[in-house]
């Protein structure tokens, strides 16, 4: 065996070497991603149907205001606003469509996540729901 044969076969040894540690770094990758994906399919909110929702508590958030829900699940609802939300527990009533507020569904949730959009002003605010209990029990 001369000395090219020797080269090649270490460089062979080496590249076989680095194509398992790849391997094993994206199993080990992929394999994180699958256990936080969520559990529910999101239903996108046609805008013709328009789903609006307002913010009932806290205090500090509660108004007038109604956003534009863009998704809703089993698991949680996102909606766009103009302000940024904090991660915090959000009592929200959410208005489906050709009914009032006063029909509306009330639903405690915790804010996930508050993202903004890109060249916007907007937010994306992620709700899960969750269940909340009267005050004072």
């Amino acid at each position: 065996m001369n000395q090219n044969d020797m080269f090649v076969l270490v460089l062979l040894f080496l590249l076989a070497v680095l194509l398992v540690a790849c391997a094993y770094v994206l199993f080990k990758y992929t394999k994180g991603k699958h256990r936080t994906r969520r559990r529910w399919a999101r239903v996108k909110v046609p805008t013709q149907k328009s789903i609006t929702c307002r913010i009932t508590e806290p205090a500090a958030l509660a108004d007038e205001t109604e956003y534009l829900v863009n998704d809703i699940n089993v698991g949680g609802i996102s909606f766009f606003t103009d302000k940024e939300v904090e991660k915090t527990a959000l009592k929200l009533q959410v208005r489906f469509p050709f009914t009032t507020f006063k029909e509306a569904s009330t639903v405690w949730g915790k804010v996930i996540y508050c993202n903004r959009l890109d060249n916007s002003e907007n937010y994306r605010v992620g709700i899960s729901y969750m269940r909340h209990t009267k005050r004072g029990r």
